[in-house]
């Protein structure tokens, strides 16, 4: 995992997550995400983007973790 935080603004950025495959669908992902709010609580905003095509990572990030789609 790599984030970029913003202690002034609290408005902080996921830049990569990453599972193996043979770790995927088996909750890993959100205990990592779960763990990264954890370490920062004091976000106000996370923000991450991830490719428009890539199914896959929509579905974990706007329905697993509660991210919304602001901008393609």
């Amino acid at each position: 995992m790599i984030v970029e935080t913003n202690e002034k603004t609290q408005h902080n950025h996921l830049d990569f997550l990453f599972v193996r495959t043979s770790g995927q669908n088996k909750g890993i992902g959100q205990k990592i995400w779960e763990e990264i709010e954890t370490l920062y609580p004091n976000t106000k905003i996370w923000e991450t983007c991830t490719p428009y095509f890539d199914k896959r990572n929509i579905h974990f990030y706007v329905n697993k973790l509660g991210f919304h789609i602001v901008e393609f």
